[in-house]
């Protein structure tokens, strides 16, 4: 069964592909190559924060206060911040490091907003894809990483990538879901 746009955008179950406003695209998050066990290097998602959650409510009181000449401005509609937690993981000590500087790069405007473009797993039936806007506020590698991996595991790096969406959207065929 394949995901509808009723179902909503997928989280986990899906790839990630961020686009810039400038500059190199990162690894696509979550991009298994098309194989079982997934191509190496590979970026693997863990877990999206703020996904599903509503944006931030409005103030919608009057101003306290009327001065002459004093123009007061409607209130709008406020974004939400998303938080990518995922790891590299790879093979070697250096296709780890290579795969990071790729992520640091890739999201390192912070300026102007991108499109990060959610596509369904195939193996998850595949489907509706989404989109949305968003801005990078910060990709934070973690200080630690597997360095001395036990048997059948993979060098893994961990990092913390936080996105503002100044339009609290996700986007499929144009239209607007919450």
């Amino acid at each position: 069964m394949a995901y509808t746009a009723a179902d909503g955008p997928p989280d986990l179950t899906a790839t990630h592909l961020w686009t810039p406003a400038s500059g190199p695209s990162p690894p696509i998050i979550n991009y298994q190559g098309g194989t079982n066990p997934p191509t190496l290097p590979w970026v693997r998602l863990n877990a999206i924060t703020g996904w599903r959650a509503l944006p931030e409510s409005e103030d919608l009181r009057e101003p306290r206060t009327y001065i002459g000449g004093e123009i007061t401005y409607p209130s709008r509609i406020l974004g939400k911040t998303l938080v990518y937690e995922m790891s590299v993981q790879a093979a070697t000590v250096q296709s780890v490091q290579s795969g990071m500087n790729n992520l640091l790069k890739g999201f390192g405007n912070m300026s102007a907003e991108g499109v990060m473009t959610v596509s369904p797993l195939g193996s998850f039936g595949g489907g509706a894809v989404w989109t949305y806007r968003a801005r990078v506020i910060s990709l934070d590698p973690e200080s630690t990483w597997n360095f001395f991996p036990q048997r059948y595991e993979h060098f893994t790096w961990g990092a913390s990538l936080s996105l503002r969406m100044s339009d609290p959207h996700f986007y499929h065929d144009g239209v607007a879901y919450l």
